[in-house]
């Protein structure tokens, strides 16, 4: 590894390759921008790729930092700006739009904001907003519909409409239709028996 100054420098260049794809994620999805241009052009950014992560792990990885390394690793970095400016100038001449994602909010029991998405890409465009703490693709919606009890599956299908609902705890003053740890057996006199119902009688 080069000397500490050799080494910020080369960090430096790193974060502003990793900056300017966060950008490109952020307007087209994450990966989604080189599936949008042509297969020669995509073919051509995948070597520029791979050049430079060769050239900037010969540098970091030198004991020291000759002139030629440096000067590879310059040279890659500006090749790659090249490529993400290729690449963004294709998807929008080929008619392309920056993602903008459909979303479906929902409220969780415990306070937090699901947000539901179509796609992987929608979904790093929805989480790069920084706004919902829970993000989900619609095949993780549909796996997490896969993995319920068939008991559930069955009241879907056989009572068409009914629906699934969180559970709610009770209150302080004890109300509500249920609470987790279960409720007593009434025993006790408490326990109210209807006085229509033949030989009904209250426990002692």
């Amino acid at each position: 590894m080069p000397a500490p100054e050799d080494c910020a420098m080369l960090q430096g260049y790193f974060e502003g390759l990793h900056e300017l794809r966060r950008e490109m994620e952020s307007k087209w999805g994450v990966g989604r921008v080189e599936l949008l241009a042509g297969d020669e052009l995509r073919a051509k950014w995948r070597r520029q790729c791979e050049t430079w992560r060769a050239a900037y792990e010969a540098a970091w990885d030198a004991k020291f930092l000759t002139r030629d390394l440096l000067e590879a690793v310059q040279v890659k970095a500006a090749a790659m700006r090249r490529g993400w400016a290729a690449l963004d100038a294709a998807a929008e001449e080929a008619g392309h739009r920056p993602i903008a994602p459909w979303v479906w909010e929902c409220l969780l029991p415990g306070g937090e904001v699901a947000a539901i998405v179509q796609t992987n890409a929608e979904a790093s465009k929805v989480i790069a907003d920084g706004r919902y703490l829970v993000v989900f693709t619609l095949q993780e919606v549909g796996n997490v519909i896969a993995a319920l009890p068939d008991a559930l599956m069955q009241a879907k299908q056989s009572f068409p409409g009914a629906r699934f609902q969180a559970p709610r705890i009770r209150d302080e003053l004890g109300c509500g239709p249920w609470k987790p740890e279960g409720d007593e057996i009434p025993f006790g006199r408490e326990f109210i028996f209807d006085e229509t119902s033949e030989g009904a009688e209250p426990w002692d």
